[in-house]
């Protein structure tokens, strides 16, 4: 079965970068002092350049598709010819899948990235901080909490974190109310004495 992908040996010993998919790769000097690079021919060096260049580009998950290659160095197909790179150790292959999501996500990150200021109007639309009593009066109004007295249970909260050490926080509280069950509507006991007695 044909590996799907192929990667440079070595990737990251050389290309360390900071941040993903940088306008720039790095050529070391060393290359050009090894006997196994400097026994292929011209046009091989420049495509094991080139399968750096798409490394970069795929963080060393090049697809292993020699029509894709071509087309993406901009030689025929038929010149992409690889075996000479494997037998110099250049190249590696791994059959692990670059799917169509990770090639989706990344593209959303980029143009995010291109985008900085709606990001930022975002960030501070979610960041927008809502008052205690603003917040506690929209759990009051949550179908979901109907029925728990909110303010005595976070009387209870805020007692149990300060006797165990712990901050108290709306996350914690939120916790701490979906663990409280909602009290049954029993009658009471005096009623349903006199009930069973009649």
């Amino acid at each position: 079965m044909a590996q799907k992908f192929l990667s440079i040996n070595n990737f990251e010993k050389y290309q360390n970068f900071t941040k993903k998919n940088p306008p720039w790769f790095k050529i070391h000097r060393c290359m050009f002092g090894d006997p196994e690079f400097m026994k292929l021919s011209t046009h091989h060096r420049f495509l094991y350049i080139g399968l750096i260049h798409l490394a970069v580009e795929t963080n060393n998950k090049v697809y292993n598709d020699r029509t894709w290659i071509g087309q993406r160095l901009y030689i025929p197909c038929t010149e992409v010819d690889l075996t000479p790179l494997y037998r110099c150790g250049f190249l590696a292959t791994s059959n692990l899948r670059r799917t169509l999501s990770e090639t989706e996500t990344e593209e959303r990150q980029r143009q995010r990235r291109d985008r900085p200021e709606t990001n930022e109007s975002a960030h501070a639309a979610r960041s927008q901080p809502v008052s205690d009593d603003e917040w506690m009066a929209s759990l009051r109004e949550n179908a979901g909490y109907a029925g728990i007295d909110i303010t005595l249970q976070r009387g209870r909260c805020e007692a149990w974190c300060q006797t165990n050490g712990k901050t108290f926080s709306r996350r914690r509280f939120i916790n701490w109310l979906n663990r409280t069950d909602k009290p049954m509507n029993k009658p009471d006991w005096k009623e349903a004495f006199l009930r069973d007695e009649a």
